[in-house]
């Protein structure tokens, strides 16, 4: 479902607001397309980790409105072996689902509208302990598995007016965005739970930006815009020494 992926260099605050002075990574997906269409994917790889992927798109009214709903799901059953249960480690699923519509009024007017929810629930990140074992070895002994649990909803619509002005356009792009986490692991990394670690995080951020860019008598060329971003969020951490967690 990826169309393209831009890598921006340096502050790019003129179109992408304030908080991206070291650069942006722009993530393109796929627009709907106005023929019918269906890819699938699967991918197997040792440990087991299994992908599955597949999206179809088409016009719903020719000319009009076209669709396109695209979906992933990721099964990993973890690679490495954690010999304080001789169970595999880090196993985890996520799956994502992406429906969007592309409505097309005329030669001048185009909106596009994209909605986004996945959802992961995996192990923390894998650790070895040193003082058990030596940096060139894959054992690993972690008497707490510990968890991590993510959820995101995301929506952007974007609209695009041609004008006569400059031989312009008119954008408008609008985002909003919902993430959730919760996650508990292990630092020191053995089988006695001596100490654990655990964050909460609730994130809820919003965005608008409206631009126009033009060129008139092919010698100058004019970008004016308007950029709002808004973001809440709550992130909280927890200790946990000699103790289970709540």
């Amino acid at each position: 479902d990826l169309e393209g992926i831009e890598i921006l260099r340096g502050p790019q605050g003129v179109l992408f607001g304030r908080n991206v002075t070291g650069g942006a990574v722009l993530i393109n997906t796929k627009r709907p397309s106005d023929e019918f269409e269906f890819k699938a994917k699967g991918q197997w790889e040792t440990g087991l980790n299994q992908v599955y992927q597949a999206a179809v798109s088409g016009p719903v009214i020719p000319g009009v409105l076209n669709a396109k709903i695209s979906g992933m799901f990721n099964d990993d059953q973890g690679w490495f072996t954690n010999l304080a249960t001789g169970e595999k480690f880090n196993p985890g699923q996520s799956f994502s689902i992406r429906p969007s519509v592309e409505l097309t009024l005329g030669d001048s007017f185009v909106l596009s509208v994209r909605y986004e929810h996945g959802e992961t629930e995996d192990g923390h990140g894998v650790g070895q302990n040193r003082a058990l074992y030596d940096r060139e070895t894959f054992d690993l002994e972690i008497g707490n598995p510990g968890f991590l649990n993510q959820e995101w909803d995301m929506v952007t619509a974007e609209a695009n007016l041609d004008v006569a002005f400059g031989d312009g356009t008119i954008t408008n792009i609008f985002g909003w965005r919902r993430f959730n986490s919760r996650s508990i692991f292990d630092p020191d990394s053995t089988a006695v739970d001596y100490f654990k670690f655990g964050e909460y995080t609730e994130q809820d951020q919003i965005s608008n930006e409206l631009r126009y860019a033009g060129t008139f008598s092919d010698v100058v060329e004019l970008t004016l815009g308007l950029y709002y971003f808004s973001q809440d969020v709550l992130y909280e951490e927890v200790r946990f020494l000699f103790q289970d967690p709540i």
